[in-house]
């Protein structure tokens, strides 16, 4: 190697040790005690000797320098129970281990990753409790029949999944209040009973949600209950689901879920259903508790009328704390709005539901083996607690990220890898949750302390002579000064001590001391105090504070609302915290896209797109305004609704099947329109040509509810009353004629046929040309000879003949 060579070398490792340097300088080196040192990063430890210069460093730094007494706590964690993994039928029920270990006791240091290997055995055979959730409203009388017929086979069906099951059945239709089901009898005598239906269908009045069957192993009673089951009849087309679903859930007493067996629920419906805020249409404004509130005796829900329906991540909340697994059985019109829910609900899935039902027991054997083929872990991991997730599904297949497997079969073990790391250290970090597989009560509890601060600071002497006469506690080698007292051995106050130490006040490539925004008090920047006392400016060079991250509407964060000021301590930055339900730098964005849903239920009013929670309307279209519903030149707001009520109501119009399900807004159909004054008519044609006619309204809360004339008006032919035996005559008028014409055609065809035949003889004859030739193969029955000597005189001699001449 030459000296350049050399040269080059050395001047790298001298940049590299520099950096690292300054890199160890910016992490470790600015805490200025011991407690601070353990939160600026894992790797940052402390030294406690009683003359030490900097204190916190790595800690082969430290033992470099010479410390002789270095604090650096890791985290650990020690296995409390942990039984092995057990089966159903080889334990007993209460006993059976599907998850080992069962309890550790976790120490994490904040910014440190402790690695737990968590196994899960679905356990064989394991008790069943099925609850089937029947929406009854009008549409589903022929589902209704097939249940019937299909009870017992289910229940079979069932017990061959598992030895151990229960069965239950319920129902829903809709709030009893009007405009959701008809209150009046004479209504709902018309809407109940069309023409079509056999006489065996009785329509019962309308109801929130009734609890037919509670589970029971008596299987026999299930198609007995579905047997006396009765249909009624509702006015808008989303029905009461939530409320069911809800009640379901929560009242586990009444309805007999069982702890140890798995839970699902099988809600059958052909509609979409009504959610959080559609209560207001009836004047209901109390927000749905979450309780149960089914009445024992009449086993129907109490408070129908008197809660709004459940939100969705209120009803996922639920479902989640009771481990139940939703199965969706929807019509297929509705399959894509179901799916969209189910996102939102731990467990859940949608199955399309064949028009009649007939294909419900294979959507529940279905279900059950995806459920009983499938391992997804779920937690209550505080916020400032993070897992990261490896899953092992089989030999060679690991899954880094996800706490999922699917494709596995009963008795199968599988691993996961949890990578648990506190990134805080807020009281309510250091405290126990939980991690288990959904569906299963087996769980390992996780209790946890968050180390963030050091023993000997538990041991500091107070009041130490070390510390400038008693001006402060001695503790981990420093000083913790008293109030108004500064400096490494608390030997300033606020008095005093002004200009001295400068070079301890200067951040790292800084030009001003305490970044301008305050004063040097021996050595330490002491920041300045605000006018507005709660501005606080803070960090070791007072470069940080709460009040100069970015605004959105001139608010800070955009307002208390949305999100708050904070110092980021690892980065000594300020930024901004955003409350739940808002994003981005200034908290301007909400983390979802209902603020861009029309009123029409789709988003934009499907006329444009949702950025940062505004809609952007699309520049040809005619639609403007905050969800893209105002029109210009459309007549009053006829037009946004034309599209959902076509849909919806009649089946027909341009939206697909798909964008027909997003359509939540009220509908209302009606036998007759009454238009009240000051309502704007508006009409459509369909596509039979006839009018369809609807008028909209905006209640006090906002709430718009579009009312539709079920009957489309049709223009109608002029009726003439003709006499019977006119029709009698003209009847036979009518056969004779078509039967001479058809006889006169007939013969026209003949005739048209002979004459293209004769036509094309005469035209070959009179292109024939015959040959006058002899034919060569032609032979004559007479021949002619020519005598050559006739009429010559002819001597002839013989001369070999023997006799003589004269004989001759």
């Amino acid at each position: 190697m030459n000296r350049d060579h050399l040269a080059l070398f050395l001047f790298v490792v001298i940049v590299h040790v520099t950096l690292s340097s300054c890199q160890n300088q910016t992490s470790c080196n600015a805490a200025r005690n011991c407690k601070e040192c353990l939160k600026r990063d894992p790797a940052c430890a402390w030294c406690t000797d009683d003359v030490f210069n900097i204190r916190c460093d790595l800690e082969d730094s430290l033992i470099t320098s010479g410390c002789l007494n270095v604090t650096n706590p890791r985290g650990s964690y020690e296995v409390i129970k942990d039984e092995p993994l057990g089966d159903a039928d080889t334990s007993p029920i209460n006993k059976t281990v599907q998850v080992q270990p069962q309890h550790i006791k976790l120490k994490l240091r904040k910014g440190e990753t402790q690695r737990i290997t968590l196994l899960v055995r679905p356990a064989e055979d394991y008790p069943l409790d099925l609850y089937y959730l029947m929406d009854l409203s009008k549409s589903m009388v022929d589902d209704l029949k097939n249940l019937r017929n299909l009870g017992s086979v289910l229940a079979r069906e069932l017990q061959k999944l598992s030895s151990d099951v229960q069965m239950g059945f319920g129902s829903f239709v809709d709030k009893e209040i009007y405009p959701y089901v008809y209150t009046d009898p004479t209504e709902l005598e018309e809407s109940c009973n069309p023409p079509d239906l056999p006489p065996v269908y009785t329509c019962a009045p309308a109801y929130g949600v009734r609890n037919s069957l509670s589970l029971t192993t008596d299987l026999d009673q299930f198609p007995e209950m579905v047997r006396l089951a009765n249909y009624s009849s509702s006015i808008t087309r989303p029905e009461g689901g939530m409320d069911a679903l809800m009640q379901i859930a929560v009242c586990k007493d009444l309805i007999g879920w069982r702890d140890t067996a798995r839970h699902m629920l099988v809600y059958t419906s052909d509609s979409s259903v009504h959610v959080a805020g559609d209560g207001r249409i009836g004047g209901i404004s109390s927000p749905n508790d979450g309780m149960c509130h089914l009445d024992p005796i009449t086993n129907e829900y109490t408070e129908s009328v008197e809660q709004d329906f459940p939100t969705i991540g209120h009803l996922n909340s639920k479902i989640s704390d009771n481990n139940i697994y939703p199965i969706f059985a929807i019509a297929a019109l509705y399959q894509q709005f179901y799916e969209s829910m189910a996102k939102h609900i731990t467990g859940a899935a949608v199955g399309t539901l064949a028009p009649d039902s007939s294909n419900i027991i294979s959507i529940i054997k279905e279900q059950y083996n995806a459920i009983t083929s499938k391992i997804e872990l779920i937690d209550s991991a505080p916020e400032g607690i993070n897992i990261a997730y490896t899953a092992h599904c089989g030999e060679g297949d690991n899954r880094p990220g996800e706490k999922v497997c699917t494709g596995l079969s009963l008795g199968q073990v599988i691993s996961f890898d949890l990578d648990i790391t506190a990134t805080s250290c807020e009281e309510d970090v250091s405290r126990g949750f939980y991690v288990k597989p959904y569906g299963l009560k087996d769980a390992l509890v996780i209790a946890t302390e968050v180390i963030c601060s050091c023993e000997c600071e538990e041991k500091g002497i107070p009041n130490s002579d070390l510390c400038s006469d008693g001006n402060g506690t001695f503790a981990c080698g420093v000083c913790y000064c008293n109030p108004n007292r500064y400096g490494k051995e608390c030997e300033c106050d606020v008095e005093s001590g002004t200009g001295e130490g400068y070079e301890n006040c200067r951040a790292s490539n800084a030009t001003l001391i305490c970044s301008g925004r305050g004063e040097c008090y021996c050595g330490e920047c002491q920041c300045f105090l605000r006018q507005n006392p709660k501005e606080v400016i803070s960090g070791p060079f007072c470069e940080c504070d709460n009040f100069s991250c970015d605004r959105y509407e001139g608010e800070i964060c955009g307002g208390p609302k949305r999100g708050k000021c904070i110092c980021d301590e690892n980065t000594w930055t300020s930024k901004c915290q955003c409350h739940k339900g808002y994003a981005g730098n200034a908290c301007q964005c909400p983390d979802t896209n209902d603020a861009c849903m029309a009123t029409t239920g789709l988003l934009c009013n499907g006329f444009g797109e949702c950025d940062c929670g505004k809609c952007v309307c699309d520049e040809n279209s005619s639609f403007r305004g905050p969800t893209c519903e105002d029109c210009g030149i459309c007549i009053g707001d006829c037009g946004v609704f034309r599209e959902c009520v076509m849909c919806t109501v009649f089946e027909e119009g341009r939206l697909s099947p798909e964008e027909c399900a997003q359509c939540s807004m009220l509908i209302v159909v009606e036998k007759k329109l009454q238009i009240p004054e000051g309502s704007l008519q508006c009409e459509t044609l369909n596509e039979a040509n006839c009018t369809v006619i609807y008028y909209y309204e905006t209640l006090q809360n906002g709430t718009v509810l579009v009312h539709v004339q079920k009957h489309p008006v049709c223009p109608q032919a002029t009726v003439v009353k003709v006499e019977p035996w006119i029709i009698v005559v003209a009847i036979i008028c009518a056969i004779l004629f078509i039967g001479l014409l058809l006889i006169l055609l007939l013969r026209l065809y003949i005739y048209y046929l002979d004459k293209k035949e004769f036509a094309e003889f005469e035209k070959d004859r009179k292109q024939a040309n015959w040959d006058t030739s002899t034919n060569p193969i032609y032979k004559p029955s007479t021949t002619k000879h020519a005598n050559p000597m006739y009429g010559k005189a002819v001597q002839m001699e013989y001369q070999d003949d023997p006799r003589p001449k004269t004989e001759l």
